[in-house]
């Protein structure tokens, strides 16, 4: 839990892919990443490393334009997704785009693609983060000030010495 600092989280419901605060809401999303495959099934076939970053950063604006205009139901929900303007991004078809490439589910070449596809998504999201940040301003939780107490350095000790 990246909030872990000013949330409790208490329990999951069944499928939940995120552990959230009270009221919170977790808005998700996935790229295709077999759409990105080029020349799919021959020796030439390659991943669209370019068109993919470009997808990454429209569908992160996406993802938090929907954050603005959903319906949810409850005013508590609507502040608490505003507070932190949190969504989810992630991919599918993973193993289907690594068939197409002509690589092995699990072998040193499809592990390798994988962890390149969460890092290039990772970072691209974030950049555009970091973009609609100086176009909108932050997330009203990064104006807010939070004490580091002795409970916060015993569940993270690694930030003592930050």
């Amino acid at each position: 839990n990246n909030n872990w600092f000013c949330e409790n989280v208490r329990a999951t419901n069944p499928c939940g892919e995120q552990p959230l605060p009270p009221y919170g809401s977790c808005l998700l999303g996935s790229i295709n990443l077999c759409r990105f495959v080029d020349k799919p099934f021959s020796a030439e076939a390659n991943f669209n490393w370019e068109d993919f970053r470009k997808a990454v950063a429209i569908f992160t604006r996406m993802l938090d334009n929907v954050v603005e205009i959903n319906g949810l139901p409850l005013p508590e929900q609507r502040h608490e997704i505003m507070r932190k303007r949190r969504h989810g991004m992630g991919y599918l078809g993973l193993g289907s785009t690594i068939t197409m490439m002509g690589m092995s589910y699990g072998d040193t070449d499809s592990v390798a693609f994988t962890e390149r596809v969460t890092k290039e998504l990772a970072i691209v999201g974030w950049e555009t983060g970091l973009d609609l940040a100086k176009e909108k301003g932050p997330a009203d939780i990064m104006e807010e000030d939070f004490e580091v107490t002795g409970e916060m350095l015993r569940l993270r000790p690694e930030m003592a010495e930050e």
